[in-house]
Formats: structure tokens, sequence, C-alpha cells
């Protein structure tokens, strides 16, 4: 193949690849057809054979007959076409740069927001609602509060990083992950204290919503603009206090707690959310988790916490009457 071949081959490529990026199959071909165009009114030359013949090494006359050729286009011609390219190459960048970001952050305002669903219904996923205290454990790893679904994908965790963010995260069907992140203390997720936290992910029409509320207060969200995949994702045999497999837990403390494979409308989160800020201070007894106790959701049955294992079942405390 000589240099101009390959030039003219390399033409077609570039712009057919431009026009896919930019409007699909129907601009590729148009982008291919102006390209090959180009390419003839560039690449062919007359040339004269030993027999006075008109010949072309660049098209094939099936009939042998003498082809009529034309004549290489003007230096500024070239010089145009190859800026033209270069700006819509530039424009198709910018485009995907602009538009081609997955993960669309929610800057919630508090005073207004309770969360970015609609309010007269639940949709798919999943929500978990709980009084909890976190305590620091000063450990240099993930401290997992609550772990459902599978461990490479399908898959609602909250945690601790290593770096003391608290992470609500959910790894798709894809097995890409998707989190949502507040810092400890201060205007974030409080320690050593209870408080009313509700997690939710959410499956509302072609966009994901994840929200974090403490107290009632929305304190993060994630909006997808796009529906994610969450295969199997189900509250049966999830763990609290660990991860999926037992490991890596958190030191925390629980007064109540209940999970459900969807999210709760307004009025349920309302009647939710009233229910336990009235257990908040109603309740005195909790359930201790102290990094290596944890629970597992029975996956047949009841949807019931349970632990076989003395070693790792948690302990049952009352709180005492001063501080």
């Amino acid at each position: 193949m000589s240099a101009s071949d390959k030039k003219a081959l390399g033409s077609i490529l570039v712009s057919g690849t431009i026009g896919y990026i930019l409007g699909g199959y129907a601009l590729a071909s148009i982008a291919c057809a102006v390209g090959i165009v180009l390419i003839i009114s560039g690449h062919v030359q007359e040339v004269k054979g030993e027999e006075g013949k008109y010949k072309s090494p660049n098209i094939l006359d099936f009939s042998g007959r003498p082809i009529r050729l034309q004549k290489l286009p003007q230096p500024w011609m070239i010089k145009a076409v190859l800026s033209a390219m270069g700006l819509i190459l530039l424009a198709g960048v910018v485009w995907k740069l602009n538009s081609g970001g997955k993960n669309k952050v929610v800057q919630p305002n508090p005073a207004t927001a309770s969360t970015c669903r609609p309010a007269n219904k639940s949709l798919p996923g999943m929500s978990l609602h709980m009084i909890i205290r976190i305590h620091n454990l000063p450990v240099n790893r993930r401290k997992y509060l609550f772990d459902f679904g599978h461990e490479k994908a399908g898959r609602l965790s909250i945690y601790i990083s290593s770096d003391d963010i608290f992470t609500f995260g959910f790894l798709d069907a894809e097995e890409e992950f998707h989190p949502v992140q507040i810092p400890l203390r201060g205007n974030g997720v409080p320690l050593n204290e209870f408080f009313y936290l509700s997690c939710e992910l959410g499956l509302n029409g072609q966009t994901t919503e994840m929200i974090v509320l403490v107290d009632g207060e929305q304190k993060g969200a994630l909006e997808l603009p796009f529906r994610v995949d969450v295969g199997s994702l189900d509250v049966p045999g999830g763990v609290v206090g660990a991860d999926l497999s037992g490991q890596n837990g958190a030191k925390i403390d629980i007064k109540e707690f209940f999970a459900y494979s969807k999210t709760l409308d307004e009025k349920d989160l309302d009647g939710a959310r009233n229910y336990l800020k009235t257990r908040l201070t109603a309740v005195h007894q909790y359930v201790e988790f102290n990094g290596n106790q944890w629970m597992r959701v029975n996956q047949v049955g009841r949807r019931n916490l349970t632990q076989k294992n003395k070693k790792h079942q948690p302990i049952y405390r009352i709180e005492s009457a001063t501080p």
C-alpha cells in the first residue's frame, strides 16, 4: 500500500469516527462519504502510459476504457478541509467533556429540601432507617455499619472510610461504585450521641437518587442521570455491624432499625421520622456492637436479625439514668 493510499484510508477512518462521535451511524456514513469524495478529488491525477492511454493508480476501470481524471485541488482547498475537520473534532471533544459525566452531585438546601424524589410515591430500591450512635474506632480500615447485597455487584453499604468519612455507597450490577460522602462531626454526621439516620437508594424513572438524612435533615444526596442496574439487591442476607463476610466492623449502638426493599413516600417517611424521634428519647435499651460483633438478616422466613456464634453476638444494654 502506497503512502498516499495509507493517508487516504486514514482520512476515511478519521471522518467516520468524528461522525460517529457527534451523531451516530447516520452521520458517520455521511462523513465517510464526504471523506471518500475528498480523497478521490485529492489523490487522482493525470498519468500518461507508454501507449498514450490515461491510467490511474487509485481508481479501477472494470470496463478497460480510459478514465477521465481530475487534477489535484488547490493547496488552499486542502487547508480549508483540514481546518474544518479540526474544528469538528474539537467541538466533539468539548461536547463530550460537558455532557459525558456520569454523576451529578446534588447540593441540597436543608431548609427547604428533605428529598429530591417525588413526594407522593415510593420508588424501587432500598431504604434503611434507624436510631444509632457511632463511636470512634481508631483503626486504619473501613468500619462497616451495614452491608447488603452481594460482594462484587448489587451491593449497598454504609461505612466509615479509612480516613473517617461517613460513606453511603452503592456498587451497581456493572461494578460501578456510587458514593455519598459526608464528614463526621460538625454539621455532618454526629459521633458519640444517638440520632435518627435514614439512607435511601431510589430508581426514579431514568434517574437514580441516593439520599442521607440526619434527624430528618438532608445532609447529602447524589443524583445519577441514568437508571442503575441494582441486580439482585435485597434486604435478606444483609449484615448489621460488619461487612458481608462478618469482617471490618464498626463500633455502634442501635436502638431501632428497619429496612425496606423500596424508598418511603413522603407520608411514610414523615411517619417513620416522627416515630423514631419519639423513640430517640423514650427508649433506653440498645444493642452494642464493638467492631467484632455483628448480625445477619434471615434469608428465609421473617426478616429478623440473628447471630448464632456467641463470639460475635452483640450485647443488649440499658442506658444509665445518669450521664
